[in-house]
């Protein structure tokens, strides 16, 4: 029984085959067919040109322009069926694309059933071949991946992984997307943990799209990990899939950083892996993305950049970061929710950076975090904090120095090394709840290796720990002002602000209502 759809299919392929036949033929250069199956059993000379008006089956948005080529021994050894095609007479049907790719055009159903990798990879293929900028449209429907089945390749110098599904070399390309790419379900992915070349110590990371390019635009890509990665959070001892959405990188000198990259409009879920990671960008662009399971989206070792209103739920770690050597970086006007195993966002060895306007709730361990990158080893400095709504995080029992905001170290490490210089947390408002702890239900903790920290104008409501400390120095810091912060509390006065642990240098505390410093602490020192 023919369907409507293939009824639609046929009519549009009749209707295209009257129309372009007789033009096609008045050249005797040009031939029609309806799909590919029925051009493989032509017998077309060389250099004429092949039109299908449909893969599969016509208007099934599959068709392709070919040239046929003299199909040497090499040439019909290389062709893959999928773009390029040995036909009756031994010649080779070359895929001659123009401005746009899409998958159908190289036999992906996305019927979401049929597993298309063989598909992208040849339409990656196809790409690699051409020295100019592409788009890349993903059309109705939902594409089935398997990411075991991607092909390895030298993603940098002794670097074995395997491949991206859309990779982008040349500046100025663009993917667009109205349908969906799905990981491949009820498949064991741990399968090559052992010897497989893509595995990072118990982690796997792949992406759907990486740019190797400049001013790139990834606009409304939909991916979904459909149940297949982990996103409990990272334990050593458990090997996990992490499917990210698009991933970024410069040069391999580890100094060339890419410039004006975008990724936008995107839904990306149920990962386990970066939904957007970057390095080495310049004046990149991370922004209104729609991001579920995942962890990770930002930047590493770059500059100029921005992070502008994204959608985060269920991150198994920080869904926002700013991580390591990077400098004049703008987080602004995000959602976080519901983090299982981190902050809200991460700073950490970034210079130079402007937290504002975001709203953070329920993250397992700080909403905010300024600190030092374990990765490049230098601090955070020259951060602004400001006008951004926390609302009861902290939820982890096993989260060092609870604080909505931590700055410093918040765990053991090198005495005598900065970890956070000159951070204002400013304007900001804060919902605590100290109810699952004595540790919990604190504004801001000041962790090790901080210096001249600013905390003014900020607003505390909520319900505190038992001790009533909102605020808290737990290592030694230099240079601490706490000023004009309002505590909302309900019929108890006085909230305490613990310095036990010390501060050298300037400590001013002052105009703060209905908070008061530690027993012994000394209002102003110099």
């Amino acid at each position: 029984m023919i369907n409507a759809r293939q009824t639609q299919s046929w009519l549009w392929g009749l209707i295209a085959t009257m129309i372009l036949w007789p033009v096609c033929f008045a050249s005797a250069e040009v031939a029609v067919f309806a799909t590919v199956a029925s051009m493989r059993e032509a017998s077309p000379d060389e250099g004429v040109v092949l039109q299908t008006l449909g893969y599969h089956e016509p208007g099934d948005g599959g068709g392709a322009v070919y040239v046929v080529s003299d199909g040497d021994e090499a040439e019909r050894e290389a062709a893959d069926g999928l773009a390029d095609h040995v036909l009756a007479n031994g010649q080779v049907a070359r895929i001659r694309v123009g401005g746009t790719f899409n998958p159908r055009m190289f036999g992906a159903r996305g019927d979401g059933q049929t597993e298309d990798t063989a598909a992208f990879f040849s339409m990656d293929a196809a790409i690699e071949r051409i020295n100019r900028a592409v788009h890349v449209h993903i059309p109705d429907g939902e594409f089935i991946v398997n990411p075991l089945n991607a092909p390895l390749r030298e993603m940098a110098p002794g670097k074995i992984r395997s491949a991206n599904l859309i990779t982008f070399r040349n500046d100025h390309s663009v993917l667009t997307c109205s349908g969906m790419i799905k990981i491949q379900p009820d498949v064991d992915y741990t399968v090559r943990a052992k010897d497989g070349p893509e595995w990072i110590g118990f982690e796997w990371f792949w992406s759907v799209v990486l740019i190797k390019a400049n001013h790139c635009t990834i606009d409304g890509l939909k991916f979904d990990g459909n149940g297949t990665a982990f996103t409990a959070g990272w334990k050593g001892d458990t090997y996990q899939p992490r499917w990210g959405g698009v991933s970024a990188f410069g040069e391999w000198d580890n100094e060339t950083c890419h410039i004006g990259n975008k990724v936008i409009n995107c839904t990306i879920l149920g990962g386990g892996g970066h939904g957007v990671g970057m390095q080495y960008q310049k004046q990149a662009v991370i922004a209104n993305n729609y991001f579920e399971d995942t962890t990770g989206n930002g930047f590493s070792r770059s500059e100029d950049s921005v992070i502008i209103g994204n959608i985060a739920f269920r991150s198994h770690d920080a869904p926002y970061v700013i991580n390591g050597r990077c400098y004049n970086i703008i987080v602004a006007n995000n959602v976080s929710r519901d983090t299982t195993n981190g902050s809200g966002i991460d700073i950490v060895g970034a210079d130079r950076i402007l937290v504002q306007g975001n709203v953070i709730e329920n993250s397992a361990a700080w909403g905010i975090l300024v600190s030092y990158s374990a990765q490049q080893k230098v601090p955070s400095t020259d951060v602004v904090v400001t006008d951004n709504i926390l609302i009861r995080n902290c939820r982890s029992l096993d989260t060092p120095i609870n604080a909505e905001v931590c700055v410093g170290l918040p765990w053991r490490g090198p005495d005598g090394r900065i970890n956070a210089k000159d951070i204002d947390v400013s304007g900001n408002k804060f919902a605590i709840d100290g109810t699952h702890g004595t540790d919990k239900g604190r504004f801001v903790v000041i962790g090790k290796g901080a210096e001249d920290v600013r905390v003014t104008g900020n607003t505390v409501r909520g319900a505190p720990n038992d001790t009533r400390e909102i605020f808290a120095v737990t290592a030694p810091t230099r240079d601490l002002v706490v000023t004009d912060n309002v505590w909302l509390g309900d019929d108890v006065a006085e909230v305490i602000i613990n310095t036990a642990l010390g501060v050298e240098g300037q400590l001013l505390v002052n105009n703060n209502t209905n908070m008061s410093m530690s027993a012994g602490a000394t209002a102003v020192r110099e």
